[in-house]
């Protein structure tokens, strides 16, 4: 029995709904900032080199997957939610939320795939606004769920290493 007379079950859900709070609210910043960037990006950037043509900021609507990729409709739109709903699942499952990267890993890439979910759904496309050297067009969101998958197999790969010394 615990001193403060809670139980372990009771702890470890207010601990789940304040890492579950987090990560919403870290998803919810990055989503309206992506919004309010590609609505600016639609309205006022006309293609605007910075740094020679190394780093571009423009308008692009990109109607296929990734980088351009073919793949239209419905099967586009599933694969989204698919993609969202396994991420969710996984997290409930697999991380540790006590570690502050899990719950931003988390984040970014839920924010990220919110953000472009948002515009396939209303526009049937996705607005993109930033170019590095050959690199294809891509936006916030995207840039998102790339840390987002970084962070969070740098998270796995220290976490699996760590309970191997303790072992």
């Amino acid at each position: 029995m615990q001193k403060s007379g809670r139980s372990k079950r009771s702890i470890e859900r207010s601990t789940s709904v304040a890492a579950w709070a987090t990560i919403g609210a870290i998803a919810g910043v990055l989503f309206t900032l992506d919004l309010f960037l590609k609505s600016h990006a639609a309205s006022a950037w006309a293609k605007a080199p910075w740094l020679g043509n190394w780093l571009e900021f423009s308008y692009s609507e990109n109607s296929g997957i990734a980088f351009g990729l073919p793949l239209h409709g419905w099967p586009l739109l599933v694969i989204n939610i698919a993609l969202i709903l396994a991420l969710i699942a996984f997290a409930l499952h697999s991380l540790d939320f006590r570690a502050a990267s899990a719950k931003l890993a988390t984040g970014l890439v839920l924010g990220g795939a919110l953000g472009n979910l948002y515009d396939r759904l209303t526009l049937g496309v996705v607005r993109d606004f930033l170019r590095i050297g050959i690199w294809p067009m891509f936006n916030l969101a995207d840039t998102a769920i790339v840390v987002g998958v970084a962070i969070l197999l740098f998270h796995l790969y220290t976490a699996s290493h760590a309970g191997k010394k303790s072992r």
